[in-house]
């Protein structure tokens, strides 16, 4: 049978749900019978436990911080292999991996406020805990977290135990859509992005028809039959413990949509990819419930978002725009939930690299999924005899990702600095942009160091002046507003020996 292994805290779930402990409990059982009849062998692992402990030959940490966590997901994965894994619990349950994002300048304006990048993608890769997100280009592992709902504090019993009933009982009854009648979807655009949309939904759904301009398309006018579609595509803001997402049409930002829009409005099994700055943020009791929170419980299957501030091109296709629509195409195509994430996460990885830029790095870390990795959203079109066996499936994911891993070199920052013009450093930028002014200026540098790995290697090589240095200038300018809506300009300006290269232009979202 196929395996599934679902990782959680004993302990921190016992404080959180109280005398609910015996319904949860239940719920997993229920769970656990259901993917017995899909065929799936399911196991939930309290890495609290001794007696787990004891199974996977590690001590029992006195604190399941990030670092215990991620050491013990990867002793059970590797002894275990499973087909899926799954983390159960938010953030107050589970942790995320907290990395470093180097866009990040203490104190200056117009920089990315965000300090770390709140991660999964650790748990997906076999390198060992790392506060980099360079160390996490090797993606393998098909995961997904099934959230519950944060609490501002562990005093015992404050745990939702009728909404982990809710989304779990969603989980059993999962039944894949046929492709062929998948005709529609709802998709809301921020008015400035709209050719950024329309090729995104071209690129997933062959047309743009069916997009909402935010504005004049605002909250409070959505239909049961425009939210009935499964498919669901947003390029929207979103903003730091806020519940709604923005639209935007020059220095207006109305809402888009809220939490309330899609109470009973939402079909069974939906999907969504959001593009939104915070899209997937997991918002503790107090905030009020976030729209990725409200999708499960209005029954979608999976959600696919960022936990921080994410970023597009100006113009074109890049970043968020990319991750989204691989995801989506590949939910589309019949794949699991997780397996989908893997494989955006991967192609990503080969359409942007080998060498990446920091935002590109940020990208990959920042987007996960909420909802059961082995559900399958959408039944696959290709025909049972001429399908692969899921074994067959994971090892080539697998061998991808390491050979990922291997081929795209470290980007590290060298230097921050303030206040510059841009056009100075590099003039000839100035017939090719419009930026103006940055407020502050982060130097970033490509390693070109592989070790033995001669395929790497010789990517540095492909000219006589392999040996020279790439470097990425990274100018950033804006606001964000008190309503927690961010307004970023970043201008990234690729060097080699002191020769400009090209330039890329984001924006937040």
């Amino acid at each position: 049978m196929v395996k599934k292994i679902i990782v959680t805290l004993k302990g921190t779930l016992n404080k959180k749900y109280g005398a609910n402990i015996t319904q949860l409990n239940t719920i997993f059982s229920n769970l656990i019978g259901a993917d017995a009849l899909r065929g799936i062998s399911t196991v939930i692992l309290y890495i609290d436990d001794l007696v787990t402990a004891k199974k996977y030959g590690y001590p029992l940490p006195t604190v399941f911080d990030e670092v215990a966590c991620k050491n013990i997901v990867d002793q059970i994965y590797w002894k275990e292999s499973p087909e899926y894994l799954a983390i159960f619990g938010a953030q107050d349950i589970f942790p995320f991996q907290q990395l470093v994002n180097q866009l990040h300048q203490s104190g200056a304006s117009g920089s990315d406020p965000d300090e770390f990048i709140s991660s999964d993608l650790p748990y997906a890769c076999d390198s060992p805990f790392s506060t980099n997100c360079n160390t996490f280009t090797n993606p393998t592992r098909v995961i997904g977290r099934i959230p519950d709902l944060p609490s501002n504090d562990l005093e015992e019993g404050n745990g939702d135990i009728e909404y982990v009933r809710t989304i779990i009982d969603q989980i059993i009854a999962a039944v894949p859509a046929n492709r062929s009648a998948i005709t529609d979807y709802f998709s809301s655009s921020a008015n400035v992005w709209t050719g950024s949309t329309q090729i995104s939904l071209r690129n997933i759904f062959g047309n743009s028809f069916h997009m909402k301009n935010s504005p004049p398309d605002i909250t409070g006018g959505y239909s049961t039959t425009e939210l009935g579609p499964l498919p669901h595509f947003f390029n929207l803001h979103g903003a730091l413990s806020r519940t709604s997402f923005y639209g935007q049409i020059g220095s207006s930002y109305p809402e888009a949509l809220r939490p309330s829009d899609l109470s009973g409005k939402v079909s069974q099994g939906a999907f969504v990819a959001a593009e939104c700055c915070y899209g997937a943020q997991l918002l503790a009791s107090g905030a009020g419930m976030g729209i990725a929170s409200t999708y499960l419980l209005n029954r979608a299957a999976v959600f696919m978002g960022s936990s921080t501030i994410a970023y597009g091109p100006a113009v074109g296709q890049g970043l968020a725009d990319l991750i989204c629509q691989y995801f989506s195409i590949n939910i589309l195509n019949g794949s699991s939930s997780g397996s989908a994430l893997l494989s955006a996460r991967q192609r990503f990885l080969s359409v942007s690299g080998p060498i990446l830029d920091f935002h590109e790095l940020k990208t990959l870390a920042q987007f996960h999924i909420l909802g059961d990795p082995s559900v399958h959203p959408v039944q696959s079109a290709e025909p049972k005899e001429m399908m692969s066996t899921i074994k067959d499936r994971r090892f080539t994911l697998q061998a991808k990702g390491i050979n990922l891993g291997l081929t795209i070199p470290n980007t590290e920052k060298i230097s921050d600095s303030g206040s510059v013009n841009p056009m100075v450093d590099f003039p000839a930028l100035k017939n090719l942009v419009q930026f103006g002014v940055a407020e502050s200026k982060t130097v970033f540098e490509v390693d070109e160091a592989f070790g033995d790995n001669f395929a790497a290697t010789h990517i540095f090589k492909l000219s006589k002046q392999g040996n020279q240095k790439i470097r990425y200038h990274v100018f950033q300018k804006g606001r964000i507003f008190d309503s927690g809506i961010c307004d970023l300009k970043v201008l990234v300006v690729k060097e080699r020996d002191n020769q400009f290269m090209g330039y890329r232009e984001y924006l937040s979202r």
